[in-house]
């Protein structure tokens, strides 16, 4: 008896799973067949012959797209088919859009000098950028770097220069803690050191506070 009615329910279960996949099975068909694809597409621009691929960057909302290309012996960025000025060399580290994408910045090469060139806007030459560190802050309105000019690093904040150190801590980024606050690891002598930068604009205090007249 007892196994007749475990004949019963296995029957029962097997019957009910082949049921349940006849039905995702046509349930799949029916959904396939009413489906349909439109596709726009956006160009962003042709293919520079001298494009390096490793290059290659796209902005977070995923509208353009920048990459260092080669032109003869020179090297430029191409921004949606658009090609920038042209350079001795364009760092590998380059380009980098902004968080909200409207922006691009990359460190070029001239004449054994390097510069920050954001959006087009060359910035003051120096003697080495710092490994992966041009970075935008969160609102993208400032960009901010390490530095060599000489023996000393320094960060640069919006084309304005920092302390200078013996050097930054290698692996280390720039961080930007709020739009208006960055942090860097550094050393100079014998003592590492967290720095710690706040952007403090025309006619206020470090505090925020508006300064009194002079």
């Amino acid at each position: 008896m007892r196994s007749s009615n475990v004949r019963v329910v296995v029957g029962f279960v097997c019957g009910a799973g082949a049921l349940a996949l006849c039905l995702v099975a046509g349930f799949r068909v029916v959904s396939a067949a009413e489906v349909t694809l439109t596709t726009r597409e956006v160009s962003l621009g042709k293919v520079h012959p001298g494009v390096l691929p490793s290059s290659l960057a796209v902005s977070p909302d995923g509208k353009s797209l920048a990459y260092a290309a080669r032109s003869g012996d020179k090297q430029l960025v191409v921004m949606d088919g658009v090609e920038g000025k042209e350079y001795d060399g364009i760092l590998a580290s380059s380009p980098v859009f902004s968080p909200d994408s409207k922006r691009v910045a990359y460190a070029a090469i001239r004449a054994q000098k390097v510069l920050v060139v954001v959006d087009g806007v060359e910035g003051k030459e120096c003697d080495g950028i710092g490994e992966a560190t041009l970075v935008f802050s969160p609102d993208s309105k400032r960009v901010a770097y390490a530095a060599k000019r000489g023996d000393k690093w320094l960060v640069i904040v919006h084309g304005v220069e920092g302390k200078e150190y013996d050097g930054f801590l290698k692996g280390s980024r720039l961080v930007f803690d709020s739009a208006s606050q960055l942090h860097a690891l550094a050393f100079r002598g014998d003592e590492f050191l967290r720095v710690e930068v706040k952007i403090v604009m025309p006619g206020t205090e470090p505090s925020g506070a508006p300064r009194p007249p002079l």
